[in-house]
């Protein structure tokens, strides 16, 4: 795994999706109001997430590019290809896990296929992102990060996931996949 801190004033993924979502703090999210009253808190996770792939095309694809080209890259190595389309994800405070765990190779990833998670608020215990240490260990950890930090992981062979969020922060976060050029 790779940890690397990155300019947050040059890539400010935090501000831009308070922009776009219209609130001022991002892992508070769970305090604010619900569209519509009566809303199971899943409903409402579903809802944000929806209102930030819907205005995605507003300027955080092209930080998200620009991210790989000036931060991923200088760490990682030459890059042939990364997914255009980042999976954007909302683990709201009293919900549940939003990602199982598993690994991507489960699902036809190639192992050179390299992961790149990064959270848009700090994270810890569990509204982070749970981590194996070697394949098939089973030993998952959560992997506690500041914003402006981030890791690129081999998710292919990596077991990885969430659990229900206790922590009362929301974790908002971008994750997708890089080929390294030596692959």
């Amino acid at each position: 795994m790779i940890r690397f801190r990155y300019d947050t004033s040059k890539y400010d993924f935090s501000g831009l999706i308070c922009y776009l979502l219209g609130v001022d703090d991002l892992s508070r999210l769970h305090e604010v109001a619900p569209p519509r009253p009566g809303l199971k808190r899943s409903d409402v996770r579903g809802l944000w997430v929806k209102k930030l792939y819907e205005r995605r095309s507003e300027g955080l694809d092209a930080l998200l590019h620009d991210f790989v080209k000036g931060a991923v890259t200088p760490v990682f190595g030459p890059i042939v290809s990364f997914q255009v389309r980042a999976c954007l994800r909302i683990h709201m405070h009293d919900c549940g896990s939003i990602s199982a765990f598993h690994r991507d190779g489960d699902w036809g990833q190639a192992d050179a296929v390299e992961n790149v998670w990064i959270p848009f608020t700090r994270v810890w215990g569990n509204n982070a992102l749970w981590v194996e240490s070697a394949p098939g260990r089973g030993d998952y950890a959560p992997v506690g990060l500041d914003y402006g930090e981030a890791i690129i992981f081999p998710g292919a062979v990596l077991g990885h996931g969430s659990a229900p969020n206790d922590t009362g922060a929301t974790r908002v976060s971008a994750d997708f996949r890089v080929m390294p050029r030596s692959a």
